[in-house]
């Protein structure tokens, strides 16, 4: 092997010593030309250098990018997680108002129908209280017509009364409506003597004539009252001025009865002294107090019945 090795030392040395000047100049050439293509590729390095180092630059601001970009994502994620929850919340919210509303509309919904029922019962009692009000209306026109037909049929009797005793002074006969009764008021002077119960002959004339003003008249009831003064009376047929009082509505009565009044009509009665027109504490007064009064009253038996709603 070391035997080789010489045999390749001198083949070398005798190759380079065979080597011309021209030779070394080409590989002078060849040697500045690598130089200038290593400080090429020296330039292109440092360049290389600088670019990957703007590029790290760049990829660390990409990587705090990311950083960054994964920090809004996790933000995101919270808020997400955030928004989600008050989403569920307000979920509930609306689900447990919804319940509470539902509730709320059965109630009201219930109240309503209660009102409802409320208002058509208020409306039939109003339909009611109008129907009874035209009928009231009805029944007061029509008692209206029937008073107003009583009171005409009243002050056209009074007339025909008034016409029968025309020949009789105010002193001793007056005839006079009250309340819608007619009374006729004889003084005691024109029917009596005084502490008598019989009728004078002028005074059974004035009857017989109101009594034929009466007699035809089927709408009136009559009532004879006898009055008194407050002097008191006792003799064997009269015990007190009752009695005179009775007594003498009783003989007037007769008198119209047979006139041809109806006795159904008629009732005689006694008031004594207790119902006077003036005082007793004089002549004038006691004499004003001894009368008689005949008292016409229209039968309101239609007006009842228009009162009572038969009518």
């Amino acid at each position: 092997m070391v035997r080789n090795l010489f045999l390749l030392f001198v083949a070398v040395t005798f190759f380079v010593s065979c080597v011309s000047s021209k030779k070394y100049k080409a590989l002078d050439a060849l040697k500045n030309d690598m130089k200038i293509e290593n400080q090429a590729l020296l330039q292109k390095l440092d360049e290389q250098v600088q670019a990957n180092a703007g590029l790290e630059a760049t990829n660390k601001s990409l990587r705090d990018e990311i950083y960054g970009l994964k920090q809004d994502t996790t933000d995101c994620h919270n808020d997400v997680r955030n928004l989600t929850q008050k989403y569920n919340d307000l979920n509930k919210m609306y689900e447990d108002l919804g319940s509470q509303s539902k509730k709320e509309l059965t109630t009201l919904i219930q109240q309503n129908q209660t009102l409802l029922k409320q208002l058509d019962d208020k409306q039939r009692q109003l339909n009611d209280k109008e129907t009874e009000l035209q009928q009231r209306e009805l029944r007061l026109k029509e008692l209206e017509g029937l008073l107003a037909a009583k009171d005409a049929a009243i002050n056209k009797l009074k007339k025909s009364i008034e016409d029968a005793l025309l020949n009789f002074n105010k002193d001793e006969l007056t005839v006079t409506i009250r309340d819608g009764k007619i009374y006729v008021s004889v003084a005691e002077q024109l029917l009596f003597k005084s502490g008598s119960t019989v009728v004078d002959p002028k005074g059974k004339d004035a009857l017989n004539k109101l009594a034929g003003a009466l007699k035809n008249q089927v709408d009136i009831d009559i009532m004879v009252e006898g009055h008194t003064d407050s002097i008191p009376i006792n003799t064997a047929a009269i015990k007190d001025n009752w009695d005179l009082s009775v007594l003498r509505a009783t003989s007037i009565t007769r008198i119209l009865i047979a006139g041809g009044v109806s006795p159904m009509a008629i009732v005689p009665a006694g008031r004594g002294e207790f119902m006077p027109v003036a005082s007793n504490k004089d002549k004038d007064g006691r004499s004003k107090n001894r009368r008689t009064e005949i008292v016409l009253s229209p039968k309101l038996d239609e007006v009842f019945k228009i009162l009572e709603g038969k009518n």
